[in-house]
C-alpha cells in the first residue's frame, strides 16, 4: 500500500557475489565451532578465525573501495572545473540539502 522510505546508505551498492561466498564461509564455519562447544583452540577453531578475519578485512577493503570512488568522482569534477556537476555529486554523496529558498 506505500513504498518506505529509505536512506541512501541504506543497500550496500558495492556487495557483490565474492563477499556473500565469504559471509556464508564464516557463518558455516562459527556454526561448526558452536557445534563443536566453542573450544578456544584446535583446527576447527582456526579454520573459524581465518574465514572470520577473511570476511572482515574484504568488508573493509570494499567500503574503502567505495569511499575512494566517491572522492575520485568529486576530484575529476572539480578538475574538469564545472561547476553545477561538481555540487551536484558533492549534494548526493555527503547526503546533503540544498537550504537555500
Amino acid at each position: 500500500m506505500f513504498v518506505p522510505s529509505l536512506s541512501k546508505g541504506f543497500f550496500k551498492f558495492w556487495w557483490d557475489d565474492n563477499l556473500n561466498l565469504l559471509k556464508q564461509s564464516s557463518v558455516k564455519s562459527d556454526r561448526a565451532w558452536e557445534a563443536a562447544g566453542k573450544a578456544r583452540q584446535g583446527p576447527i577453531f582456526s579454520e573459524r578465525q581465518s574465514s572470520r578475519k577473511l570476511y572482515r578485512r574484504s568488508l573493509k577493503e570494499y567500503a574503502n573501495a567505495n569511499i575512494k570512488t566517491y572522492t575520485n568522482d568529486l576530484h575529476d569534477a572539480l578538475l574538469k572545473k564545472d561547476g553545477t556537476a561538481f555540487w551536484r555529486c558533492w549534494r548526493f554523496k555527503c547526503n546533503c540539502k540544498n537550504t537555500c529558498d
